[in-house]
Formats: structure tokens, sequence, C-alpha cells
């Protein structure tokens, strides 16, 4: 049962290390798809529009 316990308290201690990193991520606009899937419209604004919120950690 305890080391059940410490595990679990162990994981919990993990995870919210995990969660307070920063994170990046590299956001590429590509128009230069095959023809079967089609060129986007604006991938340079696609690529720099602000992220959602669960993405940009606020």
């Amino acid at each position: 049962m305890k080391k059940t316990l410490l595990l679990a308290l162990l994981l919990l201690a993990a995870a919210g290390a995990l969660l307070a990193q920063q994170r990046y991520a590299l956001i590429i606009g590509n128009n230069n798809y095959p023809a079967s899937i089609g060129a986007l419209n604006n991938p340079v604004a696609d690529a720099t529009a602000p992220l959602p919120r669960p993405f940009c950690g606020t």
C-alpha cells in the first residue's frame, strides 16, 4: 500500500514538472502540396496566426 501511494505521489510530481516546462514549436507555412491535396490560400498567415490558448501556455 505504501509503495503504491509513493508511486502515485512521484507520478503526480513528475507530471507537474512536465507541465511547468516552457515548450517551443516550429511552425512552417508550406504551400508546395501535391495537386491531389491542393494549395493553401495563405500559408504565411496560417503559420503566423496566434495559437489557441491550450497550446500557447496561458
